[in-house]
């Protein structure tokens, strides 16, 4: 709250196996943030049918919002009880469709999934399943920024295209003791204006630094 954000994007991840009484006591914690919250569910919130919980609590699996120009598509990789994902079919064309309509202000996806490897997580086993069609789709529709979760270890991809340019910025674990290596608890915080995405790691107890700051 004392950043004062537009607004806060949360990638999945909210529970451990997907229980009632994990979600709706996340519920209750997030509601101490005080600024508009987007939410999608992760693989572990899929976990034993906790996205039907997670769909009571929190709304919609996957949406759509306009905030102050920017477009922000929110999509659900997660499948009941396991741990890789994909989009799939049925939501490839709903975001084609959303993506096509989309003006020529900055783009953002949101997905809990990465879509291509993260350094310094072992052996891949988990990246999107759908990851070339989905990338594909984002590199035709000039999108400028994808936020992912899932790995616990932020780190960011800077893409060049016959497009354009996408940061795919994958963000590490705020609260969770399950933290690789010497990685800490951490968030980002993403400045969009004058024309540039400025995308700064803060990790709990120090100050932030900046990891990107691209102009567009």
């Amino acid at each position: 709250n004392d950043l004062d954000p537009d607004i806060t994007i949360i990638t999945g991840d909210l529970s451990m196996d997907g229980l009632k009484k994990e979600l709706e006591g996340v519920f209750e914690r997030l509601k101490e943030i005080d600024t508009e919250k987007l939410i999608i569910p992760g693989n572990h919130d899929a976990r034993n049918v906790g996205y039907l919980t997670f769909e009571r609590l929190f709304g919609e699996r996957y949406f759509q919002r306009i905030i102050d120009g920017i477009r922000i598509i929110c999509c659900d990789s997660s499948e009941p009880d396991l741990d890789v994902g994909q989009i799939g079919r049925e939501q490839q064309q709903w975001l084609r469709e959303k993506l096509e309509d989309a003006d020529m202000g900055y783009k953002i996806i949101v997905l809990h999934h990465h879509l291509i490897p993260v350094p310094l997580t072992g052996r891949e086993r988990s990246v999107l399943y759908d990851a070339g069609d989905v990338l594909k789709l984002i590199y035709d529709a000039g999108v400028n920024l994808v936020l992912n979760g899932h790995k616990h270890v932020p780190h960011n991809w800077v893409m060049e295209s016959s497009s354009g340019v996408a940061i795919l910025c994958t963000a590490g674990s705020v609260s969770s003791d399950r933290l690789r290596g010497s990685y800490r608890n951490c968030y980002n915080i993403i400045d969009i204006s004058d024309g540039r995405i400025k995308i700064e790691l803060k990790n709990i107890g120090e100050d932030s630094r900046v990891m990107v700051d691209r102009k567009f």
